[in-house]
């Protein structure tokens, strides 16, 4: 009897975790209400799912929370940015696509608009995930963003339809969207994510010499610093996971990744 209590059991693990996703998922959604802060508020659902739910680091609220302001700025002009976008290119579909039966230009311009519409919703996948892990300036997390979406294509499309069901449950079911849908999107998506995080994540013991130059302590993690530093970051742009080199992806890694 004293075994059906006993908190290391998987059970138990399974409803504590539930409980943490659905809580994360209430805190998001409430900051997002905005509209304006979705973007540093998924990023921080991303960081605190990962830290705290995946690699048992911290707490959960309180990871969030440290997430949540530290990438508020930067993470609301990121969203702003793919949200204009997305927004552009969706209304130039939407105003060519009566017209975009009878071919032509409009209906070149239709696809064109749907196209683009996709890859700024796909680069909003990736974006606040890649904010939650490195510390770039706004130009070169947009770039790198597109490089590992485009490179990592199967991937995208992994994450893609992850996503496409999410939305599809949230419009059969809305308060899904509320109680835990965008954390089990975060949840279940994060695996491929954190494949390719794991490329281009410098070596810990490599960089943590020399902390001025190369790493930023952030609490008990350790952020690349892709903006501050060329060689850096052009490493991270030119990594790939088919070099050849058994040890390439262990030498590139982040602290609390591993542990």
């Amino acid at each position: 009897m004293n075994g059906l209590f006993d908190q290391d059991r998987a059970f138990w693990r399974f409803i504590n975790k539930t409980t943490d996703l659905v809580i994360l998922n209430v805190i998001t959604f409430l900051l997002s209400m905005p509209i304006i802060t979705i973007g540093p508020a998924y990023t921080a659902l991303y960081y605190s799912t990962v830290k705290t739910l995946k690699k048992g680091r911290g707490y959960p609220v309180r990871n969030y929370f440290h997430s949540f302001k530290q990438n508020l700025f930067q993470g609301t002009v990121v969203w702003m940015i793919l949200l204009i976008g997305f927004l552009s290119s969706s209304l130039l579909a939407y105003v060519n696509y009566k017209a975009s039966t009878a071919g032509g230009m409009a209906q070149f311009l239709f696809w064109l608009g749907i196209v683009i519409a996709l890859m700024f919703f796909c680069m909003m996948l990736f974006a606040f995930p890649v904010l939650s892990r490195f510390d770039f300036s706004t130009k070169t997390l947009l770039s790198f963003t597109y490089l590992i979406m485009i490179r990592y294509f199967t991937y995208t499309l992994g994450i893609l339809f992850i996503a496409g069901v999410c939305i599809f449950a949230g419009y059969l079911f809305l308060p899904l969207v509320v109680i835990i849908l965008p954390g089990l999107f975060v949840y279940t998506s994060s695996s491929m994510i954190e494949r390719i995080f794991k490329v281009y994540m410098p070596k810990f013991e490599a960089v943590s010499g020399n902390s001025s130059e190369n790493t930023e302590e952030c609490g008990d993690e350790i952020h690349y610093l892709g903006s501050n530093n060329k060689e850096n970051y052009d490493n991270v742009i030119n990594s790939s996971d088919d070099s050849g080199e058994d040890n390439t992806k262990e030498e590139k890694k982040d602290q609390w990744y591993y542990e």
